[in-house]
């Protein structure tokens, strides 16, 4: 099995740890339990089963926001990987409609109108 090359700074490796505190365990399996579809998916009007509960707005290691309910959401690790992890560096996801328009409210081809 090949090892993971670990790319993220010195401060979020050190606030990795909250993952694996047992209160953010019991968090993940609230949210699971409470919303077990994927928000992302809902909202374009498919069904799929939700595996990773993502932090609405980023914490950086604040444990109030990290700890915080209404920051988390249900997501499939494809939305999760993705659209979010798109939105987190741009500001806005690149998705587009069927005629090729960005769907994303802050893209900017959309800021303009």
């Amino acid at each position: 099995m090949r090892k993971r090359y670990d790319d993220r700074s010195p401060e979020a490796k050190e606030w990795r740890k909250l993952y694996s505190r047992a209160s953010w365990q019991r968090l993940r399996m609230a949210r699971l339990r409470a919303e077990p579809f994927c928000r992302f998916c809902m909202d374009e009007g498919r069904v799929k089963l939700a595996t990773v509960v993502d932090h609405i707005n980023p914490h950086k290691g604040d444990e109030e926001l990290f700890f915080d309910y209404e920051n988390t959401q249900s997501l499939c690790r494809h939305h999760h990987d993705g659209i979010k992890a798109q939105i987190e560096r741009r500001g806005y996801h690149t998705g587009t409609d069927l005629t090729g328009w960005p769907t994303s409210p802050d893209h900017p081809a959309n800021r303009r109108r």
